[in-house]
């Protein structure tokens, strides 16, 4: 698996979800979001991406849909106009969703090894996945770090 440093990634006119679901249910409220996307007259315009966000009352999975389309206010969804992760490393997991956590411990040795500073948590994106074949998906993970070494 190759690691990449120095990467970013950006996005313009989001919508964003966020519930709290278990790891194995993110593939669902994926699908269930895009749904309700459609449904709002709008279009899925890149790859989804999601990451977890910690807080008080638990974990909550924030999904991020980039969407072509005028955003109306929603009381199930938030809109972002701009999501951009810059100096972040990269590694790409293809595979099942359940072992995702083997691709990502790589990720964050290769970090300790090459002493970064990682500043955001993982961000996932969805580059493939195949609901009828769970075992082929491709998903690519970014964290942030700090560029500054001093």
């Amino acid at each position: 698996m190759q690691i990449l440093k120095n990467q970013m990634i950006s996005r313009n006119n989001l919508v964003i979800c966020k519930k709290k679901i278990s790891q194995t249910d993110i593939f669902k409220f994926i699908r269930y979001a895009s749904d309700n996307i459609r449904a709002l007259d709008l279009e899925i315009s890149d790859n989804v991406m999601f990451t977890t966000l910690k807080s008080e009352d638990g974990d909550l999975t924030e999904v991020i849909i980039p969407v072509n389309g005028k955003v109306k206010p929603n009381g199930d969804f938030e809109y972002q106009p701009m999501f951009r992760l810059i100096n972040a490393v990269t590694i790409r997991h293809e595979g099942s969703f359940e072992v995702i956590g083997s691709t990502e411990k790589k990720l964050t040795e290769y970090i300790e090894d090459n002493h970064f500073e990682p500043i955001t948590g993982p961000y996932y994106v969805v580059v493939r996945n195949d609901t009828e074949n769970r075992d082929d998906s491709i998903i690519d993970i970014y964290i942030g770090v700090n560029y500054n070494v001093l």
